[in-house]
């Protein structure tokens, strides 16, 4: 998915590009204010953008690192 030159994921596109289950994910989302997932709501669906993923990820590789 794609608006405005910014690409979305959804659920399962976001678990296959990261190599985790779909369950992996919700439960990401349910624990957003520990986990920080980057989320964005569009009419009850949950989508995620893919540069803010990727920054998500990142962050959380380097906190990873240094624990």
């Amino acid at each position: 998915m794609s608006s405005n030159g910014v690409q979305f994921l959804n659920v399962p596109q976001l678990a296959e590009m990261l190599g985790v289950k779909k369950r992996t994910v919700y439960e990401w989302v349910a624990q957003a204010a520990k986990t920080k997932i980057p989320i964005e709501r569009a009419g009850g669906s949950l989508r995620f953008r893919l540069d803010r993923i990727l920054q998500w990820t990142e962050e959380r590789g380097r906190q990873s690192e240094s624990a």
